[in-house]
């Protein structure tokens, strides 16, 4: 049966043109739908441990169907944790061990594997890492006085670690499993002990749309994805049609690319959230009308990201979850440091690792914080110079500045996407040579071109007025990155 099964999707691949992987993760994520439907009908409102596990059952199927006998990864993780978290919850030698253990377990199978051409079990165990490493945090929490909590710390602090059932039906969880969206432990028991969702029913009906429009919208960014890879192709860049382009060519061909990857990234989320919603997990309470939210596991904000023309507004609307938890676990974790500029790299520094062990992935994050600083510094100058600032809020000029500014933040994102996509440094190296290395040598060059700015302009003219103002341009956000 298993060999005929995987010459039925070998088959089914080579005549779409993808290959096996792929396809079987898109289709794992396409079944949740009709697991979803199944869990309401028959298994919503049971006990939380007939439901966990289901969760377990079904998500161990499509962890077989998609990693073989490598599913076993996912479990032994989360006995390991368990393991820990039953001998000394809530200390900080648990926490260390737990980030220790998980963070070690990712990164070797990156290093072993060295394979990151296809999907393998370590897509869905990066999700895992944030699960289990959060539950540790979670747990060492509730160690500390309940005024010293912060608001989202309230949110998912436990007091007692879970059950094993709980934690491998919280790992296995089929609406989350393979892409994310990852959520709290705390989030996953409210929903199985029937609390998180006021008068719970086996009937769905105010979630049916919210999940189906999802799903929608996830099918058209799929498709859009692998229909503009039809012209914008990573494959060009590692022949000779990428370098046979004019400069002007290539810079328009690397922006259109890089939204055609976003897209792949987008769809996947999307179609993984509307299960999510569908099952009821998505539950966020209700508005000032009374309309019920479904956003409580959102993982992109489509709204803010495809209207935004800042890299800021990119930033933390793409892999909203993941941005999430690096700045509450993570970045405001490292307060200690006494510098949100280190604070800020540090965090990038362990998504980049969290990624993979390849070098593009480190190149992206670090061109991205040096992009994101740069930016920063610009909007806090602006207002500073009273003719840009005249320009930049002229009413009839919006509309070019607005295509302006879109334009150049989507080439930054694809700009710094070469890296990430290409990994290997001779193959990203050498489309960045093709382009002058220009993304590197602005913003490498942005501090002195900064300096002089603010010699020329905003400090002649705070002298002319009898004073000098010397306020902090490099304002350092949080992290929202993938």
């Amino acid at each position: 049966m298993a060999s005929k099964t995987e010459g039925l999707m070998q088959t089914l691949a080579a005549t779409l043109g993808s290959t096996e992987s792929p396809l079987r993760f898109i289709l794992s994520q396409l079944l949740g739908y009709p697991l979803a439907v199944l869990y309401r009908r028959v298994v919503y409102g049971q006990t939380a441990t007939t439901q966990h596990i289901f969760f377990i059952l079904t998500g161990l199927w499509i962890a077989c169907f998609n990693f073989g006998f490598h599913a076993i990864h996912t479990v032994l993780n989360v006995l390991g944790v368990y393991i820990i978290l039953q001998t000394c919850a809530g200390t900080r030698l648990s926490l260390w061990l737990a980030i220790i253990f998980n963070n070690v377990y990712l990164v070797l199978g990156y290093y072993i594997l060295d394979n990151y051409e296809d999907i393998c079990w370590t897509t869905p165990h990066c999700v895992l890492t944030l699960k289990l490493t959060g539950l540790a945090f979670d747990l060492y929490d509730s160690q500390k006085k309940e005024e010293k909590l912060s608001a989202e710390q309230k949110a998912t602090v436990l007091k007692e670690p879970p059950s094993l059932l709980a934690m491998l039906g919280h790992a296995f969880f089929f609406g989350g499993y393979l892409a994310g969206p990852q959520f709290s432990m705390k989030r996953y028991l409210s929903f199985t002990s029937g609390t998180l969702q006021e008068k719970p029913s086996k009937d769905p009906p105010a979630s049916v749309i919210p999940g189906l429009k999802r799903l929608g919208l996830g099918i058209v960014y799929i498709a859009s994805y692998h229909i503009g890879g039809l012209v914008f192709s990573t494959e060009s860049y590692r022949d000779d049609s990428f370098q046979d382009l004019s400069w002007v060519s290539k810079f328009f061909y690397i922006t259109l690319w890089g939204r055609v990857i976003l897209n792949k990234y987008i769809g996947s989320w999307l179609i993984a959230e509307g299960t999510c919603i569908l099952v009821g997990v998505s539950y966020n309470g209700k508005d000032i009308n009374g309309n019920i939210e479904w956003n409580g596991v959102c993982n992109v904000q489509l709204r803010k990201l495809e209207e935004g023309y800042r890299l800021r507004d990119y930033i933390q609307s793409f892999n909203y979850n993941t941005n999430q938890w690096m700045a509450k676990y993570v970045f405001k974790r490292l307060r200690f440091l006494g510098n949100k500029f280190l604070s800020q790299a540090v965090t990038l520094f362990y998504l980049a690792m969290w990624h993979g062990t390849r070098s593009g992935y480190y190149m992206n994050f670090a061109l991205e914080f040096i992009m994101m600083n740069c930016e920063n510094q610009v909007m806090a100058l602006t207002p500073r110079i009273p003719a840009l600032e005249k320009f930049n809020s002229s009413p009839i000029l919006q509309p070019v500045l607005y295509i302006l500014k879109k334009l150049i933040t989507t080439f930054c994102m694809g700009y710094a996407l070469l890296s990430f996509v290409l990994l290997n440094f001779n193959d990203y190296t050498k489309v960045y040579s093709q382009l002058y290395f220009i993304g590197h040598v602005f913003f490498l060059g942005w501090p002195l071109l900064h300096f002089i700015i603010r010699s020329m302009f905003v400090r002649n003219k705070s002298s002319s007025n009898g004073h000098l103002s010397e306020k902090k341009d490099s304002t350092v956000e949080k992290p929202k990155e993938e």
